[in-house]
């Protein structure tokens, strides 16, 4: 037999979770009903059974439920917004009376099945239809309200989803822009040794292959582990160590969980900035040290080259597509709650330090 998916299970549990609450507590309305009818049997000593007693005040507060659920379905389908006060008003006027006049023969034919004689009908409608009129009006209020309350959480649910899908399409964009930015990169570095050193540019380019079929795998991903993004910051960094040689020394230090999460990419522009601006500008080349380290409930990622450096004004400007683009995804993700800072190092070179919440994937 084939199995439901667990959604549509859920859809079914939820679609089926208000009608039986809402079937128990008419239930035990009833059951209330009775033996408080039971009870006036008693002390008026009107020759009634409790049988009698149970039929009554359980036939009287299904009715209530099935106007109530009537009402419900009124208020749903006849809006403010959609026919004004005036009709509403009268519209919702003429379906209860019409709702509480249908009632009463096909309450008396069911006291009739349980053997329950009832009185004259007019005047039962004259005693008791001007209270019936003004429960159902509060079933009625009750109805309106809630309709309200579910019609208000939808659109605030609808507005997170838009808020949603925006964020996620700008994070796509952001990130579509970045990868040919290292493509681009990463070719021209091929290229500068493919006829000075053909099998150390054909080295960089398996590995541009690789770094770019692990971009495809997570194209739609914005978040990753910690782990992976050391891991897939790898391939660029063979291709660089290959292009520079020992002009460029390669540190990476993980001093926190490799479980905490951190947007995608957001070694490799910081990787990149410190060897095109720091060491490829100086003769003897330099050193470039990666550090993540968790401080309280924060995580700190630390790039720092011992090169030329950037100068502190583009730097904290955000200039470069490495930089603004990394900058601008980590406000969509994460908004005031996090900062990329660059500064320069004492004695040489450049310090690039980004500040996250540190979250996990549990």
């Amino acid at each position: 037999m084939m199995k439901r998916p667990a959604d549509e299970h859920r859809t079914v549990r939820s679609s089926l979770y208000w009608p039986a609450a809402a079937f128990a507590g008419w239930s035990l309305l009833g059951l209330i009903t009775s033996l408080m009818t039971l009870i006036s049997f008693r002390i008026t000593g009107e020759p009634r059974s409790a049988a009698d007693a149970f039929a009554m005040g359980m036939t009287d507060m299904y009715m209530w439920g099935l106007l109530g659920a009537a009402a419900l379905f009124l208020s749903r389908g006849i809006s403010f917004e959609r026919f004004g006060w005036t009709s509403v008003v009268l519209l919702n006027l003429a379906a209860g009376i019409t709702l509480l006049l249908a009632r009463y023969p096909v309450e008396r034919q069911i006291l009739g099945w349980a053997g329950i004689r009832s009185g004259p009908l007019v005047q039962a409608v004259t005693r008791s239809f001007p209270p019936r009129l003004l429960t159902y009006l509060g079933l009625l209020l009750a109805s309106y309200g809630w309709v309200y309350i579910i019609k208000h959480r939808e659109r605030e649910v609808r507005e997170v989803q838009l808020r949603e899908e925006l964020v996620r399409a700008q994070l796509g964009r952001l990130k579509a822009q970045l990868e040919p930015h290292f493509l681009f990169n990463a070719l021209h570095s091929i290229s500068t040794l493919l006829h000075r050193d053909p099998e150390a540019a054909d080295r960089m380019l398996s590995r541009l292959a690789e770094h770019l079929r692990t971009s495809i795998r997570g194209t739609d991903t914005h978040l990753v582990e910690l782990e992976q993004e050391v891991a897939e910051l790898q391939p660029y960094l063979e291709i660089e160590a290959i292009r520079f040689g020992q002009r460029l020394r390669l540190t990476i230090e993980v001093r926190c969980s490799s479980r905490l999460l951190v947007p995608h990419m957001t070694l490799q522009p910081l990787v990149e900035n410190a060897i095109r601006h720091g060491i490829a500008p100086s003769v003897q080349g330099g050193h470039v040290q990666i550090r993540a380290e968790q401080l309280d409930d924060r995580v700190v990622i630390t790039v720092e080259d011992d090169g030329v450096g950037i100068a502190a004004k583009r730097g904290t400007s955000g200039h470069g597509v490495g930089l603004a683009n990394l900058r601008a995804r980590l406000q969509h993700l994460y908004g005031p709650d996090q900062s990329l800072d660059v500064s320069p190092r004492v004695g040489a070179g450049t310090a690039v330090r980004v500040t996250l919440p540190a979250r996990t994937a549990e």
